[in-house]
């Protein structure tokens, strides 16, 4: 049952949510401290409550039914921060009356003493009251002892956020799929989780026999104990990679941060197993050092842009054949080594790209000198690290082949045009085939039809 009627006050516990109260949950350590309460006062009502907002909501209590209070419609408003006990010897000299709801049916308080439990730092959490339907005073002794009490509330409030804290931490810690430990300054482990037996395949106890130097790959010692001196000296925080032997005596990869605590001279570290992201990370260099090598010493022409034509990289052989440094090359796009006569043709070759993920043909460019080279290329689209596109492209000089094909098919017109006018034909007989074949010229002269297929016996008839 709670009282409704709304007012606004001050927060009295700005730092309330850091502990673990239990609202709703009834507590049989408070429930003795309330009861406890009545019988030093003598008093028939005993309360112990949290302040939230413009509430007040009650913990545990002796004769009062309500679960919480409206501040502003209670005597708790009275108390002050810094102020450890409150008294109203006269309800009825608060004014108005009416306002307060246990002054009323069917409680008719007409005494208050209030007590504050505070916090280490000051704040003020909640309060202990006793609470009479006669007017009062309280003497020093039951004041020092009701105050006794209002401390041990604070106490209790400690151990149990203390407990619930350690019932998360252990819960984060068998959940974990990371090593979790604590390491005294000399070097043993003093507790694990049970990450260490899934990953390593160590239990606590095996683990606490031994110092930690036992499981660390010789080669990384002196650097994990420089670091974890200087959280013995007081560094607050040190990342740093390791690695550690397996039960089976193999070595697995982790990744650690730590803090240290002076006070108990711990060490509180987590460490995650990276094995399988550094194996890919030390394949990827190596890759990437294949690829470059490949790429610099490649004879061709070898190139990354983007999909603005923008060169991204290109090997030393490739811009020498063009005629300039890979630092000119790096600051040009498509359009600046394509003679404008063939601009036609890039917007199909990027339209390949995006619909295929790959364009192959023939490109001509244009040297740093003036001449024309003609490239035959394969090119295909990729993604980088973060997902952009790039192209990747891969072209061979085939200029000086080109002009060479040309000659020999020029040579090629002019020796038939030659034969057909001076009417001269030829025939190849294929021993090991047995076959006859006749030029286009030698049917021409004997007129016989494109298709004939000569024959060795009656060939001879033509002659």
């Amino acid at each position: 049952m709670t009282n409704n009627k709304q007012s606004k006050q001050p927060n009295f516990n700005p730092g309330l949510s850091k502990y673990s109260l239990g609202k709703g949950i009834k507590s049989d350590n408070f429930k003795r401290i309330v009861k406890l309460a009545v019988k030093l006062s003598g008093c028939p009502y005993s309360l112990l409550g949290y302040f939230e907002n413009n509430q007040i909501w009650i913990k545990s209590s002796v004769g009062i039914e309500e679960d919480s209070l409206i501040l502003e419609n209670s005597y708790f408003s009275t108390s002050k921060a810094g102020d450890h006990f409150s008294e109203i010897q006269d309800t009825l000299s608060v004014k108005p009356v009416d306002q307060y709801f246990l002054s009323q049916e069917p409680y008719l308080i007409r005494y208050y003493a209030g007590f504050n439990i505070v916090s280490d730092e000051g704040e003020i959490l909640g309060i202990l009251a006793v609470m009479n339907t006669t007017t009062g005073k309280m003497d020093s002794d039951v004041k020092e002892s009701l105050q006794l009490l209002a401390d041990q509330a604070w106490a209790e409030i400690q151990e149990k956020s203390r407990i619930f804290e350690d019932r998360l931490l252990g819960k984060a810690l068998a959940l974990s799929q990371d090593l979790i430990t604590v390491i005294r300054f000399d070097g043993k482990f003093k507790k694990v989780n049970s990450s260490f037996k899934a990953l390593l395949g160590y239990g606590e106890e095996e683990l606490s026999d031994r110092p930690m130097t036992d499981y660390i790959h010789p080669e990384d010692v002196d650097e994990t104990m420089s670091k974890i001196n200087r959280l013995i000296q007081g560094e607050a925080t040190t990342n740093f990679s390791h690695r550690l032997k397996t039960i089976d005596g193999n070595y697995r990869i982790f990744s650690w941060t730590a803090t240290g605590d002076i006070k108990n001279k711990w060490i509180f570290a987590i460490g995650r197993d990276i094995t399988d992201k550094k194996e890919k990370e030390d394949r990827l260099i190596t890759s990437e050092a294949k690829f470059r090598s490949f790429f610099e010493n490649s004879q061709g022409l070898m190139l990354t842009h983007d999909l603005k034509g923008k060169f991204l990289s290109i090997n030393n052989y490739g811009a020498r054949l063009l005629g300039y440094s890979v630092e000119e090359m790096l600051e040009k796009r498509l359009w600046d080594i394509i003679p404008k006569r063939f601009h036609s043709e890039i917007d199909p070759y990027f339209k390949d790209l995006l619909e295929h993920g790959k364009a192959k043909g023939l490109m001509t460019t244009r040297q740093a000198n003036g001449t024309l080279k003609v490239w035959l290329y394969s090119n295909t689209l990729e993604k980088d690290y973060q997902g952009d596109p790039f192209v990747i492209g891969n072209s061979i000089d085939v200029t000086e082949r080109l002009r060479l094909e040309k000659t020999i098919q020029n040579a090629k017109e002019l020796l038939n045009q030659t034969h057909m006018m001076a009417k001269i034909g030829g025939w190849k007989y294929d021993i090991s085939k047995q076959s006859l074949s006749w030029t286009d010229i030698t049917k021409k002269i004997y007129e016989v039809p494109e298709d004939y297929l000569p024959e060795m016996t009656s060939s001879l008839l033509f002659f």
